[in-house]
């Protein structure tokens, strides 16, 4: 679960449009055409690429995955600024939506990109709130929080301030994104 779609003035309605073309597509259709065709990636699509391969799910870029979902707790597209500046009162506007959707789709794992995500999943679903001092250190040490069948786990966000953030403090020559690798594959392997 990510924070909010991009801005849809950044690219010149280029990523609407590719959207709008996949919709019309077919599910065995779908390698045909992808939503950043044409388009650079930003750096949350180049690492949400590596993150997901990194439990399994190699491409989805290119290829679509029939037991992985990936949405946004915003629905909506920015109108303004392409990154950052986003206010938590923003991102929650359709946090009742997401409680459907969970109850709906029943995941096996939620993930939460970033602190107000997650914390936004959790007042969506009525959970109480942990108390966070460090965010880097409670994704290390997180015990997930459950809601029906689901385990909730808080991870950094793969954007560019989001990996930037993960790496603050850590003393190890990895880079951020190996870092994050490291928190997934702990969550999706059990590994310590």
């Amino acid at each position: 679960m990510g924070q909010y779609w991009g801005n849809t003035d950044f690219d010149g309605r280029k990523t609407l449009e590719n959207i709008s073309k996949i919709n019309l597509l077919s599910p065995n259709e779908y390698e045909k055409r992808q939503y950043l065709d044409d388009l650079k990636p930003f750096v949350t699509d180049k690492n949400l690429v590596e993150l997901f391969a990194s439990i399994g799910y190699p491409n989805i870029d290119k290829k679509r995955y029939s037991d992985l979902f990936f949405t946004n707790i915003s629905l909506g597209y920015r109108t303004i600024n392409t990154s950052a500046h986003i206010t938590k009162a923003e991102i929650s506007t359709d946090k009742e939506i997401f409680k459907e959707l969970v109850e709906i789709l029943e995941p096996e794992y939620i993930i939460a990109l970033g602190k107000n995500t997650y914390e936004i999943i959790l007042e969506a679903l009525e959970l109480e709130r942990p108390k966070i001092a460090s965010f880097n250190y409670f994704i290390v040490t997180q015990n997930e929080f459950e809601y029906g069948k689901s385990k909730i786990y808080a991870m950094a966000h793969a954007g560019g301030m989001g990996s930037a953030n993960r790496k603050k403090g850590d003393k190890s020559n990895k880079t951020s994104i190996e870092l994050q690798k490291e928190d997934w594959i702990k969550i999706f392997f059990n590994t310590t």
